[in-house]
């Protein structure tokens, strides 16, 4: 671990450390290769293909961590031995070289070459190559040599990164993540010796994202769409970028998920994220209900300005006395005022010319501070290179999705279920919700599907409503007629419409809202507001004389009621706490001083409200190194106050966690569990570093045993969030979990001799854990000789003790037979224990 950790910190120095020196200057020696550190027992020749291998090695370091290239080290064993034979002469042509990284590359790098002699007839050559320091990553400019036919090592556009470590080209989702973000060495993760992807304030972007609960309470796949997002981010020429495709195929879960990537990871390049939506409700497939929108924030182009304007600090008295020209010209002008991904939700909902008029702004209005990602269904005002076309669900992707909603139906399918669901609905997860809902019913698969087919998006859905009607109570049908002729309406009127009782109104709309086909948009607080879907109205109001016998006084009066009835509009709500943070983020980059003295004066005025206390925290985290502790106490004050969000809870353990108070870091992660229990992967990881944190404070005031017991705690929430991690993160999960093991075995020799008194059953819990690694072993090893010895020397009599000690053998030896040859001493050592032990 410390080899690792002694590299990636050497990397700003610009020079091997003498460890390192130290450790090469063995000739034969165990060590291994990293994001920061390649071997290479033969330099670059000077031909096309070995100086393309030699730019992308060097800008790969670049773009990732920085690092070191070792000329003269050949690997002798994959990954772990190595041997020093050194270099005759300087292993590459220097001018050739940097000639090359000035030709393919879009900027420069200036690393250095240096070389150590390690006796008197061996030295080495080190390439030393800094991290960048712009936002950007290097990119290639042309495409490079062939390799083989049709095959390029690289092409124009791509970026090289390290992928552990190998240097590659970024194509999957991680590595973009990689090269977007500033990596820096974690400082407790450091005592472990892992790197990782650290946002730069400390913070979680800025953002106005609804919850998840509102938008997808579990996203499942889409890899390939979001790792495209990812890269359009390094795209210099494309500024907008659109998700198209059918009703209930996902476009907005999409949307969200790829908008709360960014606010975690924190990407160089945005600095916030705003979501503006067209939408009035949202359907969560998983929760079977309709969901009201926390706010639709534009229904016109002219509003969808209005809302851009707003979130650019401009006040309702500039935006509302301007023309459409004036107000897009004033918006350009503040946009680049801010490092913004703007996210534009269902622009479909629009007349088809502003739908065109919004994408040619977003087009026009895009640069490299304000990028614009758009969702809509498919229609012919978008280039298709501008486009990402979403299609259903395909493979295992839709394996998961079936699992997720079989569970929660408790529905069982046949063998060629998967199959006939897949062609039916075409991989549409709003398809495959509601044909399961049927089967729920006690319909068959294939009865279900077949009154599916041949039908797509909103069609298939009213198809099934068409059958869910005909269990409705009398006065459910009543209320649902009543809405097909009312359209968007209050309860106050319904309740004069269909002439019910507001007790028997009130199970009218229980039963409905079960339905999925009730929406409630509140234009007051107090007054729930109701709609139905055009086309599943346009059902309703087909089956009318079945639902109400006296239909046509019913819509007789209803029509009447109607013409009397002004336009109403959704305006009237308090805005207060949002004008006091659209004002302090106008003033932040300004004067800091206006926009604290903004939030400190509505935090008084809005009685301690928590979005501000919450606001005020992250600008001091972004702002004031030294604040910490203030923005600790806001954020703690926050939570009390009832905020939820997860950008508190991330930014609250980030600021425990810098501040190294363990303790604060568990209670965060245990809050945030309580909440969020979905991701316990995440805050199990982030509960085990205060343990961490914990561990490495008790080892410095030399209390061991404690110290022993923190890192032992951290190791069992780190096994307990590794069970539960997707396969890539699990990976990452074991690496840590190996780091942390290593922690405890550096620890043990220094407990007391008391809690060393069973060691034996102290290593095991490694071993419990999965790890099977020669120093794991070999330790174990150690610890049950040393029992035996004991045995022989009676200073263990106990029988109890020595059946434990009988197990323990029995249990070694079954570990060490599986281990292979490199176990093969060690498993002769434990097989002769009987011998020397009786």
């Amino acid at each position: 671990m410390e080899w690792i950790v002694s590299i990636a910190r050497a990397v700003e120095q610009g020079h091997l450390p003498d460890k390192i020196l130290a450790k090469l200057s063995e000739i034969d020696f165990c060590a291994t290769e990293s994001f920061c550190l390649d071997f290479k027992r033969d330099g670059y020749a000077d031909d096309a293909e070995s100086m393309a291998e030699a730019v992308k090695d060097i800008a790969s370091f670049y773009n990732t961590y920085g690092g070191f290239i070792v000329f003269g080290v050949g690997e002798v064993e994959k990954d772990v031995r190595y041997h020093v034979s050194g270099i005759t002469a300087t292993p590459f042509n220097m001018q050739l070289l940097r000639g090359k990284i000035e030709s393919w590359l879009t900027e420069e790098i200036f690393f250095t070459y240096e070389e150590h002699q390690l006796s008197s007839s061996i030295k080495i050559g080190v390439i030393c190559i800094p991290r960048r320091k712009v936002s950007t990553p290097n990119r290639f400019k042309k495409r490079g040599p062939e390799v083989s036919k049709g095959k390029y090592a690289f092409d124009a556009g791509d970026v090289a990164v390290r992928r552990g470590d190998r240097s590659t080209l970024a194509t999957d989702m991680v590595d973009w993540q990689l090269v977007l973000s500033d990596g820096t060495l974690d400082k407790v993760a450091g005592e472990l010796g892992r790197l990782v992807l650290e946002k730069r304030s400390g913070a979680a972007l800025d953002h106005n994202l609804p919850s998840r609960d509102v938008i997808c309470t579990r996203f499942v796949g889409r890899t390939d769409v979001l790792t495209e997002l990812w890269a359009w981010l390094n795209d210099q020429f494309q500024y907008a970028k659109v998700i198209a495709g059918e009703g209930g195929k996902g476009k907005t879960s999409v949307a969200y998920e790829f908008a709360t990537q960014v606010a975690y990871m924190a990407p160089l390049g945005i600095e916030r994220i705003v979501w503006l939506t067209a939408k009035k409700r949202q359907f969560s497939g998983f929760e079977n209900l309709w969901k009201t929108m926390p706010e639709t924030h534009f229904k016109c182009f002219r509003t969808m300005l209005v809302a851009i304007g707003r979130n650019l600090g401009y006040v309702d008295a500039e935006l509302s006395d301007a023309s459409d020209a004036e107000l897009s010209q004033m918006v350009r002008i503040e946009i680049a005022n801010y490092a913004t991904l703007f996210v534009l939700d269902d622009i479909d909902s629009l007349e088809p010319n502003d739908q065109r008029r919004t994408l040619e702004f977003a087009q026009q209005a895009g640069s490299e501070r304000a990028r614009f990602l758009l969702t809509t269904r498919s229609n012919a005002s978008y280039s298709s290179n501008a486009a990402i076309t979403l299609k259903g669900l395909e493979g295992e992707e839709y394996v998961d999705l079936l699992a997720i909603l079989t569970a929660r139906y408790s529905v069982t399918l046949p063998r060629n279920g998967a199959q006939l669901l897949a062609e039916a609905t075409k991989g549409s997860p709003l398809l495959t919700d509601s044909i399961l809902r049927v089967v729920r019913r006690g319909n068959n698969l294939r009865r279900a599907i077949d009154d599916w087919k041949n039908h797509s998006g909103e069609d298939a859905r009213n198809a099934v409503l068409g059958r869910e009607i005909e269990h409705l109570s009398r006065p459910a049908m009543r209320v649902l007629l009543c809405l097909a002729f009312l359209g968007e309406c209050s309860k106050a009127e319904l309740m004069s419409a269909s002439g019910l009782l507001e007790i028997g109104l009130e199970d009218a709309l229980d039963e409905l809202q079960s339905l999925f086909i009730v929406n409630a948009p509140k234009i007051i607080q107090s007054e729930p507001r109701f709609d139905i879907g055009m086309s599943a109205a346009l059902l309703v109001v087909s089956k009318r004389s079945e639902l109400a016998g006296d239909h046509v006084a019913l819509e007789r009066k209803i029509r009447e009621a109607r013409s009397k009835v002004k336009a109403r509009t959704s305006q009237d709500h308090n805005k207060d706490v949002a004008i006091a943070i659209s004002q302090a983020l106008a003033l932040r980059n300004r004067d800091l001083s206006a926009a604290r003295r903004t939030i400190d004066a509505a935090i008084k005025t809005q009685k301690n409200h928590p979005d501000l206390l919450l606001f005020k925290a992250r600008m001091i985290c972004e702002t004031e190194p030294g604040g910490v502790g203030e923005a600790r106490k806001l954020l703690a004050q926050a939570y009390q106050k009832g905020a939820r969000k997860h950008v508190l809870f991330d930014l609250w353990y980030r600021c425990e966690r810098d501040a190294s108070f363990g303790p604060g870091v568990i209670e965060v992660a245990i809050n945030a569990l309580k909440e969020f229990p979905g991701e316990e992967v995440l805050w199990g990881e982030r509960k085990a570093e205060g343990y961490v944190i914990n561990g490495i404070n008790r080892s410095r005031n030399r209390e061991f045993d404690q110290a022993y017991d923190e890192l032992s705690a951290a190791a069992k929430e780190l096994f307990l969030a590794k069970s539960k991690a997707s396969d890539s993160k699990e990976s990452e999960l074991a690496d840590l979990l190996n780091g942390l093991h290593d922690l405890l075995l550096s620890t043990l020799p220094n407990t007391t001799a008391a809690y060393r008194a069973d060691v034996v059953s102290l290593v095991r819990e490694l071993s419990d854990r999965g790890d099977y690694r020669f120093e794991v072993l070999s330790v174990l090893t150690s610890a049950l000789l040393q029992r035996a010895h004991e045995i022989e020397r009676k200073i263990i009599n106990g029988e109890s003790q020595k059946a434990r000690f009988e197990n323990n053998r029995n249990y070694v030896l079954d570990i060490l037979r599986g281990a292979g040859a490199r176990a093969a001493d060690l498993l002769r050592q434990v097989a002769d224990i009987p011998r020397q032990a009786s």
